[in-house]
């Protein structure tokens, strides 16, 4: 999806006043704007607004590597359409040795990689200078300097985004893919806190499939990873989005559930307990194989700590097995 940023009359008299200092002074400016700058698309605006001002270009676009496709046009600036078109050309071009580094593109046109740690980070395309000529190398050459701050800033933005994804992988357990016991801990206290300053409630549901054991001994413990992960899948699609969804230890889970009351834990208790009864395994060797599950739920109070919370929880839990299993029971 483009993001296009029209320039108001102060900032185009700003991308003038650009024009005329010299190109170490625009590298700094741009330089110090990339330092309050935080995400691609943000990144990708302010270097297009420093570019074409400094550079007297009415339009310009940037493309950057996607997940779905090598590059897409993430931003653009002023009259785009010839810029973009020229960059969609670059991008398009079937001639892989055709380096869009290059000062081929000049005249209304210039064409320049943003590259760092030896990979292509970002293109960039300018159009149509505001005075009507064309542009010379001088002008390719201010580009591939104002290029050098821009790398940085999308270098970090991959090292931001690469720490995002460590950050989640060691919240995330492998197996089910929802949240590991360890996150689960942290957020429950975080939305314990939260109700008490709300005034609300929170509601925790502890799950354990009956039985486990006797799926890894008699069908193998592949058989008792597919279980886990369709499991772990009917019980995400029938929570709300803003639910906490946790595998809790082996074949036991547990679910968060802010803002909620008695009555919407006992529901979403059943719905899971329901699903997981109807759920079939798809591979033939597995399909007479049927799990059911126990649930025991708790609200929470205002004054409780986790430990006593998560304890009422494993309680009815606890009284749902000994009733004799594949039921809900709320805590007293």
């Amino acid at each position: 999806m483009s993001v296009t940023a029209t320039p108001s009359v102060r900032g185009f008299i700003a991308d003038l006043d650009c024009v005329k200092s010299d190109p170490a002074g625009a590298v700094h400016r741009l330089a110090v704007a990339l330092g309050c700058s935080s995400g691609v698309p943000d990144v990708s605006r302010i270097i297009l607004r420093h570019v074409a001002g400094a550079l007297r270009a009415s339009g310009a676009a940037m493309a950057v590597p996607g997940p779905a496709v090598p590059f897409s046009i993430i931003a653009t600036y002023g009259a785009p359409e010839l810029a973009t078109t020229a960059l969609r050309s670059t991008l398009n071009a079937q001639d892989e040795s055709e380096d869009a580094s290059s000062d081929r593109g000049i005249g209304r046109v210039l064409v320049q990689e943003i590259t760092g740690g030896g990979e292509v980070l970002a293109v960039i395309s300018l159009a149509e200078r505001l005075d009507s000529r064309p542009f010379t190398r001088d002008d390719a050459a201010v580009l591939r300097a104002l290029t050098a701050p821009a790398a940085l800033a999308f270098e970090r933005e991959v090292i931001r985004r690469q720490a995002a994804a460590f950050a989640r992988a060691a919240a995330i357990d492998p197996l089910s893919g929802l949240y590991n016991r360890r996150h689960f801990h942290a957020r429950l206290k975080e939305e314990l806190q939260r109700a008490e300053r709300r005034d609300s409630t929170v509601a925790l549901l502890m799950i354990d499939l009956d039985d486990f054991k006797r799926v890894n001994d008699t069908l193998g413990h592949g058989a008792g990873d597919t279980t886990i992960r369709a499991a772990a899948t009917i019980i995400r699609r029938s929570v709300r989005p803003f639910d906490i969804c946790t595998r809790y230890g082996g074949e036991e889970f547990a679910v968060v559930m802010p803002d909620s009351s008695a009555a919407i834990a006992e529901t979403v208790a059943e719905r899971i307990r329901t699903r997981i009864g109807a759920w079939r395994a798809a591979d033939d060797a597995l399909g007479a194989m049927q799990i059911t599950a126990s649930i025991g739920f708790a609200l929470g109070h205002r004054t409780a700590s986790a430990d006593e919370f998560l304890a009422r929880a494993d309680r009815a839990l606890y009284a749902a097995k000994s009733a004799g299993k594949n039921q809900v029971r709320a805590a007293s």
